[in-house]
C-alpha cells in the first residue's frame, strides 16, 4: 500500500489531510489525542512500510485495516453532542431499560455494525461467551454513541455533556459497562493502543450531580430472592467476576456478584451489608495475587481466595488455581 492509496482512503473524512515533503508524507489530526489545536499525525513510508506517528501523544505503530477503518469514518460536528449525534440506521436495537434507585432510567443500544466487531470479538475472547446474546444482564455498551443517541432525553435531564472528539474517541476503542445504579459507565480500552489520551480504563459519570450511591459492577440476576439466603462473591475486576460466575458459579441460584473495580473492597462490603443485612449466608472474595487483604468479617462467615496459576481471574484461557486463605 502505498502513501496515495492511503490518502485516497481518509481523505473524504478528514478535512485536514494534505501532503507534505512533496508527497512523501501525509499530515493528519491526530485522533488518538484528539487535540484541536493542529494536525500532528505524520504517516509516512520506513523500509517500504506505511507507519504512522503522532508527535503529540507518541501513538505509533503500522498501517493496518483497524487504522484504516478508524480514519475513514468522519468525526462529528463540535456544536455540542446531545445535538450532534446523528441518526442511526437501523444497525441496532434497544433492549430493556435498566432502572435505579436513582430514577435514571437507560436504553442499552443491541449493535450489530461491523464496525464493532473487534470489541465483541474481545469481549467474546475475554469471557468465552457471545457479548451480544448476554449485552443486557452484563450491562455491556458496544457503542457509546448508539447509547447517547437512545437515552438523549434522559442524559439531558442530568446535564450530561462531554467533548465531541472524546466520544469519538470511547466510541471508536471502547467496551462500556454501565455501573450498579446506571449513574456511571466503565469503559475498557479494547484497540491494544494506549497513549496519554487512550488509556487502559475510564470511568464516566452520567449525572452531573455528584451521586451518594458507591459505584461499582454487578451483573444482572433476574432471579435474585431477596427473601432467602444470598451468597455474596466480591473480585477486583469486571471480567474476573464475569469469568468466576462462568467457571465456577454457573447453575448455583440466588447469589450477587461485585466487581469493586479497584482495591477498595470496604465500601463495597458496607454497601452490601446495609442492602441485605442478616439475609446474606456468605462472602467470598477472590482477590488478585498482588492485593493483600486484610479482613474485617463483620460477623458474617467470609471465604478468601486466590488464584495460583495467574494475577486474577479475568481471562478465561487461563487456567483457576485456587487456594484458601481463609
Amino acid at each position: 500500500m502505498d502513501i496515495e492509496t492511503i490518502y485516497n482512503k481518509i481523505k473524504d473524512s478528514n478535512a485536514n489531510a494534505r501532503f507534505i515533503n512533496g508527497s512523501d508524507e501525509i499530515l493528519i489530526d491526530c485522533r488518538y489525542c484528539v487535540d484541536p489545536r493542529k494536525p500532528k499525525m505524520y504517516i509516512g513510508m520506513r523500509d517500504n512500510v506505511p507507519m504512522y506517528f503522532c508527535q503529540k501523544c507518541n501513538t505509533k505503530g503500522r498501517i493496518n485495516s483497524d487504522f484504516l477503518s478508524t480514519y475513514s469514518i468522519p468525526t462529528t460536528v463540535s456544536a455540542g453532542i446531545l445535538n450532534s449525534i446523528p441518526k442511526y440506521d437501523g444497525k441496532y436495537k434497544a433492549g430493556r431499560k435498566k432502572t435505579s434507585k436513582l430514577n435514571f432510567e437507560v436504553n442499552l443500544p443491541r449493535v450489530k455494525s461491523k464496525f464493532y466487531e473487534e470489541k465483541m470479538d474481545y469481549f467474546n475472547a475475554r469471557t468465552g461467551i457471545d457479548g451480544l446474546k448476554n449485552f443486557e444482564k452484563y450491562k455491556i455498551i458496544f457503542s457509546f454513541k448508539a447509547f447517547i443517541y437512545l437515552n438523549k432525553l434522559e442524559l439531558e435531564k442530568h446535564n450530561f455533556w462531554l467533548p465531541d472528539d472524546f466520544i469519538d474517541l470511547l466510541d471508536m476503542h471502547y467496551i462500556g459497562f454501565l455501573s450498579y445504579y446506571n449513574s456511571s459507565i466503565i469503559f475498557r480500552n479494547v484497540s491494544g493502543i494506549e497513549s496519554d489520551k487512550i488509556k487502559r480504563f475510564y470511568q464516566i459519570n452520567l449525572i452531573k450531580e455528584k451521586s451518594k450511591y458507591i459505584k461499582f459492577f454487578s451483573p444482572v440476576n433476574k432471579e435474585l430472592v431477596v427473601e432467602e439466603d444470598i451468597e455474596v462473591i466480591f473480585a477486583e475486576g469486571i471480567f474476573d467476576i464475569i469469568n468466576l460466575q462462568t467457571l465456577l458459579f454457573d447453575g448455583r441460584k440466588n447469589q450477587i456478584f461485585v466487581a469493586v473495580l479497584n482495591k477498595d473492597y470496604s465500601s463495597k462490603i458496607n454497601f452490601i451489608i446495609d442492602k441485605y443485612g442478616m439475609r446474606i449466608k456468605s462472602m467470598n472474595f477472590y482477590i488478585d495475587k498482588d492485593h493483600k487483604f486484610y479482613k474485617n468479617l463483620f460477623g458474617f462467615e467470609a471465604n478468601i481466595f486466590q488464584n495460583l496459576a495467574a494475577k486474577d481471574y479475568g481471562e478465561i484461557r487461563k487456567k483457576i488455581n485456587l487456594k484458601r486463605l481463609h
